[in-house]
């Protein structure tokens, strides 16, 4: 680790792990060059055909498979705007997304059984079942390349199973405090990993395209608000990537 100068986090929107890289190597079996620890054969938790699906919760017992690519869907048509509108992100909504009910019972198992009967509730039935579509590796080429020239975690999906505010709080402190909604709340209290690096004296910033991001990081974290100049623009880290090393 010692030769390690810099760590780069990047920090998109969310994307389910299925849909943007489940099928990744299913044209290799779901069989990757090597896992992390090793296995004697390794092994890709992806997605196969005909053999993940949602039943249409309609009372028909039809059911949906899950589907390599994306298509045009109405209103909008557009295979890289799948699914439109989006699916639920509050908790409720991601409850009954992995368990098939709004209320589990205790214990009972997650089985991934309720995102199409969600989604209808949000949707137009009718296109409803654009939620079962996941995009495949020539639709995100380069994120693809990513993934298999460097690593993906296949076991690892969010830190909660909620909305981004506390899952962005996962990112900076280790924890939601214990929310679970994008609600308006107190700023938090605790410090985040960049007290921690401010503290033990290495340098840090906050890089962004936008206002609103860096604004929203210190909304929930209102400590950090002194520390105006790490928070910085996009065109700032590119202007760095380009400096010398010892600049």
């Amino acid at each position: 680790m010692r030769q390690i100068e810099h760590v780069v986090v990047l920090f998109l929107e969310n994307r389910s792990f299925d849909n943007l890289l489940g099928w990744l190597y299913a044209d290799q079996n779901n069989q990757p060059a090597h896992n992390i620890p090793p296995r004697p054969t390794p092994v890709y938790e992806g997605l196969e055909s005909g053999k993940y699906f949602n039943a249409r919760g309609d009372g028909s017992g039809a059911r949906v498979e899950v589907a390599r690519a994306t298509t045009g869907w109405p209103p909008v048509n557009n295979p890289f705007m799948v699914p439109t509108p989006e699916p639920g992100e509050q908790f409720e909504n991601i409850t009954r997304q992995i368990f098939g009910a709004a209320e589990p019972a205790p214990g009972q198992a997650a089985n991934m059984s309720g995102f199409l009967a969600d989604y209808a509730t949000l949707a137009d039935p009718a296109i409803a079942a654009q939620i079962m579509q996941c995009y495949s590796p020539e639709q995100v080429p380069v994120i693809s390349h990513l993934a298999r020239n460097f690593a993906v975690c296949d076991h690892w999906f969010a830190s909660a199973p909620c909305q981004t505010w506390p899952n962005r709080s996962f990112v900076h402190c280790g924890s939601s405090d214990g929310y679970i909604n994008n609600d308006i709340y107190e700023p938090y209290g605790i410090d985040t990993i960049f007290n921690v690096l401010q503290e033990q004296g290495i340098s840090w910033g906050v890089f962004s395209d936008t206002i609103y991001t860096p604004a929203l990081t210190r909304i929930q974290f209102d400590h950090l608000w002194r520390f105006e100049g790490n928070f910085k623009s996009f065109e700032q880290f590119q202007a760095l990537c380009r400096a010398p090393a010892n600049a």
